[in-house]
């Protein structure tokens, strides 16, 4: 019974150890349009188009750095349930006008673009503005001020079946760089899912034999 007993605590102790160790990491992806342009419009549509990739990226895009630091991954294969974050920045100066800035979002081709958020930033401020794909809202902060709000027609579905899109912006001010960075949760693997069934069972079997013996 001594020899039963010490056999479960040992394959319940090196299943959960092993389940735990072999855990998909949570992954990243983060790449930067490096490209810096004065733009001026006298319209509200976006002029202005800057290309970044998505996760599954694999190639060369003029003015893009990319990277995955905890491994490749097809953002597909995560939508819906398991996106932690997904964010596009954008950093900006020298606005020169009282016009709002018009950000749009594209797939296919400009005329076609999906306007997501128009707001008119202060005048000579440089300026950090992230859009929330994920909850749908944007943060603006210069200074030491942030304005926060919603962002329209545009989710994560959005970019399901994508490796790359476009964002434009229209007005009068300097873009400086334009970046997304997107994250997603860590997924069980099949071996690490038998592991804890395994460590689990072995709790289980250990459980009823001290029961029994108890009894006895």
């Amino acid at each position: 019974m001594r020899l039963l007993k010490a056999t479960i605590t040992i394959v319940f102790l090196i299943a959960l150890v092993a389940g735990s160790a072999y855990a998909d990491p949570i992954k990243s992806f983060n790449a930067k349009n490096n490209k810096s342009k004065s733009i001026s419009t006298n319209q509200p549509n976006p002029t202005a188009w800057f290309k970044l990739p998505l996760p599954d990226f694999d190639g060369i895009m003029s003015n893009v750095t990319y990277a995955y630091p905890n491994g490749k991954f097809e953002y597909d294969l995560f939508y819906p349930g398991y996106i932690d974050f997904f964010t596009i920045t954008m950093k900006g100066s020298n606005d020169n006008s009282n016009q709002p800035i018009h950000v749009g979002i594209d797939f296919n081709g400009y005329p076609g673009y999906i306007p997501i958020v128009s707001l008119n930033i202060p005048t000579n401020k440089s300026f950090t503005w992230t859009f929330d794909i994920l909850n749908s809202t944007y943060a603006l902060t210069y200074n030491s001020t942030t304005l926060t709000g919603a962002i329209a027609n545009i989710s994560i579905a959005d970019f399901v079946g994508k490796d790359e899109f476009w964002i434009g912006y229209g007005c009068h001010f300097t873009l400086l760089e334009t970046s997304v960075a997107i994250g997603v949760n860590a997924v069980p693997e099949p071996g690490t899912a038998a592991l804890t069934l395994l460590g689990l069972a072995a709790l289980i079997g250990f459980s009823r034999c001290f029961r029994k013996r108890k009894r006895a």
